[in-house]
């Protein structure tokens, strides 16, 4: 069945809630945004949704490799029962994209993870300036991604308005014609129903990577969105870019750090470490899209530290410019390592 084609994907990639430059007591997170650390957070109107993979992959090395049991804390908030299941790990990323570990102080873990980024990202690795005790903890995860557009897409000249709440810069395919063809390869439309519902995948240069964006609604939590638009990629066959359509994709470029503080300072119930307790729990993340391609950098930490005193705190329509939800992932992986639910401008380039 046809439609007409005018694909304006307006694309608000939100909140992923975490800064690269983070100060171990500080929050910098909009109030717009909610970051989470698992799928099972509630979607509420006129927020937006971020989660990586990071904050989980940092919790189950500390679970797996020091404290060997389910991690129990003294009135523990719900998110540590979900975090507990393991519903993400490394197993759904390629061994090149991150480096994760956790260890003690007195076997020189933080000069270790130093390692270990220099020699697997050189001058894009970050750098630890934690300093431990020699019974204290950390467990860490570090993702980066650069994920490249070739041929590079064009620059939208129009502001997109996003929500009815603002114009954000844009970029994609102003008018789909013959010279668009090799551009258009990167672009699969796996859904269409309408210019309200439908789902967009560009797929990077020599990359294992997909970057899904589903103008869909919002179900109950972020699970069952991304439940809803996977189950839609499913059972539809893919479409292409045709004469005359238009893709325009928002433009994302933030950094947010956020401090999980319903985990800071929770003693730990744990055979042999009841005189432990949380003294950060932290996850960064920058996340830049553009024509160019994407760049995703996200760092998690968490520090258990012993006997703490001080603890800080119709042609179709493909149109994102209403709520819509973006995740990517590895073509083999059951898991994404990113998904934002956009309700919001606050993670677009505004114009």
């Amino acid at each position: 069945m046809k439609f007409k084609k005018y694909i304006i994907l307006a694309i608000l990639l939100t909140a992923v809630g975490f800064a690269f430059i983070l100060s171990a007591n500080s929050t910098n997170q909009s109030s717009k945004t909610i970051v989470t650390p698992h799928l099972n957070q509630k979607i509420v109107k006129g927020k937006n949704l971020l989660y990586c993979s990071t904050f989980q992959i940092a919790w189950n090395e500390l679970k797996d490799k020091i404290i060997k049991e389910d991690i129990k804390l003294v009135n523990e908030p719900p998110m540590v029962a979900i975090l507990n299941k393991k519903y993400a790990s490394k197993a759904d990323l390629s061994e090149n994209s991150y480096v994760a570990t956790a260890g003690y102080g007195r076997e020189s873990i933080v000069n270790k993870i130093n390692s270990a980024l220099k020699g697997k990202f050189g001058v894009n690795a970050p750098k630890l300036k934690d300093i431990l005790m020699p019974d204290d903890i950390i467990a860490y995860a570090y993702l980066y991604k650069n994920l490249i557009f070739n041929p590079v897409f064009e620059e939208i000249k129009n502001p997109i308005k996003f929500n009815s709440a603002g114009d954000v810069k844009a970029f994609g395919i102003n008018k789909f014609e013959d010279k668009h063809r090799k551009i258009a390869n990167q672009i699969t439309i796996p859904y269409y129903k309408n210019p309200d519902e439908f789902i967009v995948k560009l797929t990077p240069k020599d990359s294992n990577d997909e970057i899904f964006l589903a103008k869909i609604p919002p179900k109950d939590n972020l699970s069952d969105t991304l439940k809803y638009a996977q189950s839609k990629i499913n059972i539809f066959n893919n479409d292409y870019l045709k004469d005359g359509d238009a893709l325009q994709i928002p433009k994302f470029d933030f950094k947010i750090d956020h401090s999980y503080d319903e985990l800071v300072g929770k003693r730990l119930l744990n055979k042999n470490f009841t005189d432990y307790y949380v003294a950060k729990a932290i996850q960064n993340t920058s996340f830049k899209l553009n024509e160019k391609g994407a760049i995703l950098k996200s760092e998690a930490k968490i520090v258990i530290a012993r006997n703490c005193i001080s603890i800080p705190k119709e042609p179709k329509k493909l149109i994102l410019d209403k709520p819509f939800l973006i995740y990517l992932k590895e073509k083999r992986a059951i898991n994404p390592y990113l998904v934002v639910w956009v309700d919001n401008t606050d993670l677009l380039v505004r114009k």
